[in-house]
């Protein structure tokens, strides 16, 4: 058991620790384990580590605790309450042996940040040593943000793995090509986000996730695809922040989709293309066109019945 102590750039390395030891890491106050890290190093043939986070404040969110281990997978427990609710926690993971690379991590515990919120538990990466194939979130009751491991930290087609009781999971753009990410949703609602969209064709690859949200480039690039081929007939809800865009956005493949929602601006003299299979489709607008007395064209595919 390590208690934190408020001040920044602490390290604790831990080496030959066998299989049947947990570690317990105590918050205290909101500075606790504030940018420090705790590298622990495996005996021969062990191949997890756990982690306990426990006490009753978040680690710190703008130096976040780092936690390296050179197992290969660690499992990280979620314990942090106030006595009432859960708090949101960053954690910054990898290895510090380059041979042996961080390439899993499940996630349990978690849950409530207040009476109509989630709390959210944020992984990065801490160096280059991690290339995740799997990230297993579904005994994490917390919300879950992934965003910052596009660079090194997901290997193409990692698996995550959502939680029975509804989930929001945060990616990156680049997570949203195709062939990226494996999302597995649950039995609940779940709900996949990524922001920054631009031209490209997004292509989530995901099953069992019912609501897709984008928010799109500001002064786009180029033209806006999001194309669900891969996300079948489960995802039956787009929410689109326009964000000012100023190219044309089009929603294809959508083969389930019965509600898309519209929101910020969009330029002028632009083109929203939905297509989908037969079926009700309801779309809610609340999007403004950033130029008076000019058009945005709306188009849909004959086969939907549109409210």
């Amino acid at each position: 058991q390590a208690v934190g102590i408020a001040t920044t750039d602490e390290g604790l390395v831990f080496d030959n620790v066998p299989s049947t030891t947990t570690f317990e890491l105590v918050t205290t106050t909101s500075k606790d384990f504030d940018d420090d890290t705790v590298d622990i190093g495996v005996a021969t043939g062990v191949t997890n580590v756990t982690v306990d986070l426990t006490g009753t404040v978040s680690t710190d969110a703008t130096n976040p605790l780092n936690l390296l281990t050179d197992a290969g997978k660690i499992t990280i427990n979620d314990k942090i309450n106030d006595g009432t609710y859960y708090e949101s926690s960053s954690i910054n993971v990898g290895s510090s042996d380059s041979d042996n690379k961080l390439t899993s991590v499940v996630l349990t515990g978690g849950g409530a940040l207040s009476a109509t919120a989630s709390a959210v538990i944020t992984l990065d990466n801490e160096n280059a040593n991690l290339e995740l194939a799997s990230i297993d979130a579904s005994g994490l009751e917390s919300d879950l943000v992934v965003s910052g491991l596009v660079t090194t930290g997901l290997a193409d087609d990692a698996k995550i793995t959502l939680n029975a009781s509804g989930q929001k999971l945060t990616i990156a753009q680049g997570d949203a090509l195709i062939d990226q990410l494996d999302i597995v949703g649950g039995a609940g609602s779940d709900e996949v986000v990524f922001t920054a969209a631009d031209n490209a064709t997004y292509r989530p690859g995901m099953s069992g996730v019912e609501t897709l949200t984008v928010t799109a480039t500001d002064a786009s690039a180029g033209d806006v695809t999001i194309d669900l081929s891969d996300a079948g007939s489960d995802t039956t809800r787009i929410k689109l922040d326009l964000n000012s865009v100023d190219h044309n956005v089009t929603i294809q493949k959508a083969s389930g989709l019965t509600s898309l929602t519209l929101a910020g601006t969009v330029g002028a003299d632009k083109l929203i293309t939905v297509g989908g299979s037969s079926g009700a489709l309801t779309i809610d607008n609340s999007a403004a066109i950033t130029d008076s007395g000019t058009v945005v064209d709306l188009t849909v595919s004959d086969s939907l019945d549109v409210t």
